[in-house]
């Protein structure tokens, strides 16, 4: 198992439109490591409604199916494997993320950046 410190930068609106579903959280380093489609699980329900009212709270805009916001909640991930692919935008995949938690305690600035990710990865 590794791990990364990343910034939530958007989610998708769930089915129900009740919570913002994890399924396709948007977590991304600054919107460099696949942005748009990292699938996380591990939310239970107390955490995927707490998580959704930070997100609402740090909204800045939307479209119909996603919800975009201040890149400043940082979230801990647990995955198996990092590897390079180019259908993301930052050229790399987290495989099997799970949400470890949130850290409350920490800024986006102090979330891990794009280089120590490259580094799981063996790339730099």
């Amino acid at each position: 198992m590794r791990l990364a410190e990343l910034v939530e930068t958007s989610a998708r609106v769930g089915a129900s439109s009740k919570h913002l579903e994890k399924t396709e959280h948007l977590a991304g380093l600054m919107k460099r490591l696949a942005p748009d489609e990292i699938a996380i699980k591990g939310l239970t329900d107390k955490m995927l409604e707490w998580q959704t009212g930070e997100l609402l709270k740090l909204e800045i805009g939307r479209d119909r199916y996603t919800v975009y916001v201040e890149p400043k909640l940082v979230v801990e991930i647990v995955f198996n494997e990092l590897q390079v692919s180019p259908r993301y935008p930052g050229g790399l995949a987290l495989r099997f993320a799970r949400v470890k938690r949130y850290r409350t305690d920490k800024t986006a600035a102090e979330a891990d950046s794009f280089e120590v990710v490259k580094r799981l990865a063996g790339l730099s």
